[in-house]
């Protein structure tokens, strides 16, 4: 139990004892520190190398940003490389000061594929990401084309044509669609229409659910889309019955269809409320919480 918890306590139990005749007044002020919140991210842009530089193997080279924010504080800086598509990005510097360049000694390769990567945060926890636009070149890679032969391919036979098919099937109940009365037990005729260019033999499930967001039981599984089936109703008495139609077709597209709303089956009872207000309330003032606005560190 907090201190002011405690205080009102104590004040309303004085109250009950005949100390309800003196007027007692508690103030209880305190202000919290200022705080300041930020979450926009820096500003960020990388100058060069940003794409179609061609550099020396092993040259050293000046990685040159800009980096801004709004908010107080310094930003931190971290400077990664790769030199191969899709490549991992191997850190150079890690959680510098904003200076706007940096040297980066490249290493003695031949590649096509460098690229630079930035990131900047700041003391929020609010980072950016810039790459190099494009790869820039590192050494003497080969050129495509270079010590190769030209070569002929001849395609002597043909595949059969193929279809493909990504529509999904065209479905609606036609019966039950809702506020019917029927028997418990009774049998009735579902019916249905379900139209698609690519159905099997066997497209059609049927379900049924006696309940508010209950489960469907599978009434059929893989039928023939012949529009109609007939089922026995379970020996129950509710007011929120529905069908629900699966089709399927061979290329793996399903759609599905409702009861446009809830049938009754047999006599369920009828629901009533009294006048009586009943009110509960528990009121409980929880601890503490920390808020993390931070994004991970990439």
């Amino acid at each position: 139990m907090n201190h002011l918890t405690k205080i009102l306590l104590l004040s309303f139990l004085l109250s009950g004892f005949g100390y309800s005749q003196n007027d007692t007044t508690i103030t209880i002020v305190a202000y919290s520190t200022l705080n300041e919140l930020d979450s926009k991210k820096p500003l960020l842009e990388i100058g060069q190398p940003n794409g179609g530089e061609e550099f020396d193997a092993g040259a050293t080279i000046s990685i040159n940003w800009l980096a801004e924010d709004e908010g107080t504080g310094d930003l931190e800086i971290s400077i990664f490389q790769t030199y191969s598509v899709g490549g991992f990005y191997d850190a150079v510097y890690t959680e510098i000061q904003n200076t706007g360049s940096e040297p980066v000694v490249l290493p003695d390769i031949n590649t096509a594929y460098a690229r630079s990567k930035i990131i900047a945060q700041d003391v929020y926890g609010n980072l950016s990401v810039d790459l190099s636009d494009i790869y820039y070149t590192v050494g003497d890679p080969d050129e495509w084309g270079d010590g190769f032969e030209e070569v002929y391919i001849e395609i002597s036979h043909m595949s059969d044509p193929s279809v493909l098919d990504s529509q999904e099937p065209e479905v609606s109940v036609f019966f039950p669609t809702g506020g019917e009365d029927f028997e418990s037990g009774e049998e009735i005729t579902i019916t249905w229409e379900a139209v698609d260019y690519s159905f099997g033999e066997a497209p059609i499930s049927l379900f049924l659910s006696t309940e508010i967001g209950g489960y469907y039981e599978n009434l059929y599984e893989d039928q023939p889309n012949t529009g109609s089936a007939n089922t026995i109703l379970p020996v129950v008495d509710c007011p929120h019955g529905r069908v629900k139609i699966f089709a399927a077709d061979q290329y793996g597209n399903v759609s599905t269809a409702l009861s446009n709303d809830y049938f009754i089956i047999g006599d369920p009872p009828e629901y009533s409320f009294g006048a009586n207000d009943t009110t509960f309330s528990d009121i409980d003032v929880s601890e503490n919480g920390i808020l993390d606005s931070k994004d991970p560190y990439v």
